[in-house]
């Protein structure tokens, strides 16, 4: 990833059904998915911020917010800081195109 502008700033849905081992598989949000029960995982990269949104309670959502930074050292490897956690989530980027984001959870929750 040595783009001026990161590969993953978009919307992303999980598509559990493509998820290989050790990685999670995320598709543009305008991506034609199957139905999911419950309602998929959705990741949002800004520039300047993270949104995480899962489902909830009666099919809603649940929002978590945060800051994303990259590792000049390691540029694959994205440390996710939560509003609401005294701990970071640290992931890293297996694969990213227009079309695909698949993401390894190094450690804390991305959810």
């Amino acid at each position: 990833m040595s783009s001026a502008q990161p590969c993953f700033l978009r919307r992303w849905v999980h598509s559990c059904e493509e998820d290989i081992e050790h990685a999670r598989t995320y598709r543009p949000s305008d991506w034609q998915l199957p139905r999911s029960r419950p309602p998929r995982h959705v990741l949002e990269f800004e520039p300047d911020r993270f949104v995480s949104r899962v489902g909830g309670p009666a099919d809603s959502f649940v929002t978590r917010e945060g800051r994303w930074s990259v590792d000049p050292g390691e540029p694959d490897l994205l440390q996710l800081e939560w509003q609401d956690a005294t701990q970071p989530a640290f992931i890293e980027i297996v694969s990213c195109s227009d079309e695909l984001l698949q993401v390894r959870v190094i450690s804390g929750s991305i959810e």
